[in-house]
């Protein structure tokens, strides 16, 4: 338990292996004592994802998903695809809503961002 006023991130843990109830988890928890700076994802499937990120923005807590590896979302790549085609994991991801990446292709994907950012220009 984190103290008032400490900041934390959550991981909305879930039995389900549709992930169908992660929004709800999310929710739940941006209605404690002290709210989370950012939600962390665990392994989920990509098609769970629309429901958490939109349900994450309406709340004004940043999703992070981590792309280590083959990436904790499944059916989107990580780090290896994304360094080959960075829309294909990085794009899509923050086209989805994701804001914050815990990745080890660091420079990649900042070169990636600041491209991205000017296509939405």
């Amino acid at each position: 338990m984190y103290p008032t006023g400490r900041p934390h991130t959550v991981i909305p843990i879930t039995g389900d292996p549709r992930a169908a109830d992660v929004a709800e988890i999310i929710e739940k928890q941006m209605q404690g004592p002290t709210r989370p700076i950012a939600i962390e994802l665990p392994i989920l499937p990509v098609t769970a994802l629309p429901a958490i990120t939109t349900r994450a923005k309406a709340l004004g807590v940043p999703i992070w998903i981590n792309t280590l590896f083959h990436g904790f979302v499944t059916g989107m790549g990580g780090d290896p695809e994304a360094r080959h085609d960075p829309q294909a994991v990085w794009g899509r991801l923050a086209d989805q809503g994701v804001r914050l990446f815990q990745t080890d292709a660091v420079e990649a994907l900042l070169a990636y961002r600041t491209t991205w950012e000017r296509a939405r220009r």
